[in-house]
């Protein structure tokens, strides 16, 4: 977003290795199938777009 905002490219420099190595974990976690069943997750009750009675049910 700062990126898209700003144009600055800088910002992606300083934190490509914290994403790159998000995105690794991720890819552990969820194994070849792609599917997080096991390890901590938000999951989707995280969605900032999510009506709020959605977000009182869950």
């Amino acid at each position: 977003m700062l990126y898209e905002r700003y144009g600055d490219a800088q910002v992606l420099r300083d934190q490509y290795p914290s994403m790159r190595a998000w995105v690794d974990a991720v890819d552990r976690l969820t194994g070849p199938g792609r599917i997080w069943g096991e390890a901590f997750q938000f999951g989707d009750w995280l969605d900032p777009t999510a009506r709020p009675t959605i977000l009182a049910a869950r």
